[in-house]
């Protein structure tokens, strides 16, 4: 299964405007092709310490999830963000490139976009 950066996004978002603080992202017995993807993108998202896994199955957003959205929240910096990732070898920052659009870039791209429109 690859990675889908769009779809993190859409998570990481769908966690935050919920009520509710956990996500449940659990795996059941022949899960459905949506229920393995989501699965999977919580685990890579608690890889990269956007997520934290409290049980089985079920997610809370990390201080370091909140300040990523936080970067990457505009869709424009976004845009930019994931095309600066892009053009960035994976052998230059292997570890950031284990990390769904690394931090740190969002926020250069984010502070690149701010600089630009200042007067």
């Amino acid at each position: 299964m690859k990675r889908d950066d769009d779809f993190i996004r859409e998570l990481l978002f769908e966690i935050e405007a919920s009520d509710d603080p956990y996500l449940i992202a659990d795996l059941v017995m022949s899960p459905s092709a949506e229920d393995l993807k989501r699965h999977m993108h919580a685990k890579w998202l608690s890889d990269a310490g956007l997520l934290l896994e409290e049980n089985d199955g079920v997610f809370r957003i990390t201080n370091q999830g909140h300040d990523y959205l936080a970067a990457i929240r505009d869709d424009g910096i976004w845009k930019k963000t994931k095309a600066a990732a892009s053009r960035v070898p994976a052998f230059l920052m292997p570890s950031a490139r284990r990390s769904p659009m690394p931090s740190r870039l969002a926020i250069l791209c984010t502070r690149s976009a701010t600089a630009s429109t200042s007067p």
